[in-house]
């Protein structure tokens, strides 16, 4: 009798770790408007619960993945502690940005980090509130948006420029907790920011916790004033040699700690990825 019990109770156990295994597994695979290129003003995405239920088409049509495919079976992924793209990604995301920038004023370009879930459009306000709560086509959306702060150069010319994006369980800029650990730290070195007019590669080299209150967040900022006040905080510092004229670019987000409003900030240096332009032009996509 007893063991028929315990039996009963750990098949009842098994089931519930079953289902919550497809719940997180479904979650994760919805985040937040992840397919947005495919989102135009006049049919905006409706609201399903916590994400923006949008349609998309295949993204993957340069010859070489094809090519891949054919051979291996498998695209070439990106991987964050990479400096390059494959071919295939580099259009992917640079056809995200245009198709987007043709339907939507305030994007200045798309974020994308490989092995993570920062894959997102960038957008500018007028401040730095309303793309808390807004998705880019300007409908209300608790989730909001990544944005730029409202007073940097929307085509990242400042000596430094900081990103926003909520601290979530699965999407935004939640993954930037994982990185307080060494090794996810030393796994996510590169990521990729793509503007209507240039693509960089991002170079990250530290992270620092500070106070949402910290004179980094005055921004304009000097470069030598924002690059010595991250040092003095990081946690982390790859301990990369900065030049006076690379221009960086951080990402922040909520953190946990002691000081007033914590704030995480991932920072990197943005290097300019002219290779591809021709690419852009002759891509039987575009």
């Amino acid at each position: 009798m007893l063991r028929s019990k315990r039996a009963m109770l750990a098949a009842v156990l098994l089931i519930l770790l079953c289902i919550c295994l497809v719940v997180r597994a479904v979650h994760r695979s919805r985040l937040p408007y992840q397919d947005l290129p495919e989102l135009t003003l006049s049919a905006a995405p409706q609201m399903t619960g916590t994400v923006l239920a949008v349609t998309t088409t295949a993204p993957v049509t340069a010859q070489t993945a094809a090519e891949t495919t054919a051979t291996t079976g498998t695209l070439p992924l990106p991987h964050a502690n990479e400096p390059t793209l494959p071919q295939w990604k580099y259009e992917e995301l640079r056809k995200k940005t245009d198709d987007l920038a043709a339907q939507l004023g305030d994007l200045v370009g798309w974020i994308y980090m490989a092995d993570s879930d920062i894959d997102y459009p960038v957008m500018q306000g007028n401040d730095n509130f309303y793309y808390l709560s807004h998705a880019p086509d300007g409908r209300a959306y608790r989730l909001g948006s990544i944005m730029l702060d409202y007073r940097n150069d929307r085509s990242f010319q400042d000596d430094a420029s900081i990103l926003y994006g909520h601290n979530m369980e699965y999407g935004m800029f939640g993954d930037i907790r994982s990185f307080r650990e060494q090794s996810s730290f030393d796994a996510h070195r590169y990521g990729w920011l793509f503007t209507p007019d240039t693509a960089y590669r991002i170079e990250f080299f530290a992270l620092a916790i500070v106070s949402g209150y910290d004179v980094l967040y005055d921004l304009p900022c000097a470069q030598t004033d924002f690059l010595e006040r991250i040092r003095s905080q990081a946690e982390f510092d790859s301990g990369a040699e900065i030049a006076a004229d690379d221009r960086l670019l951080a990402l922040s987000t909520c953190a946990g700690g002691d000081l007033a409003e914590p704030r995480a900030l991932f920072t990197g240096v943005l290097k300019e990825e002219p290779l591809h332009t021709a690419d852009k032009e002759e891509s039987p996509t575009d």
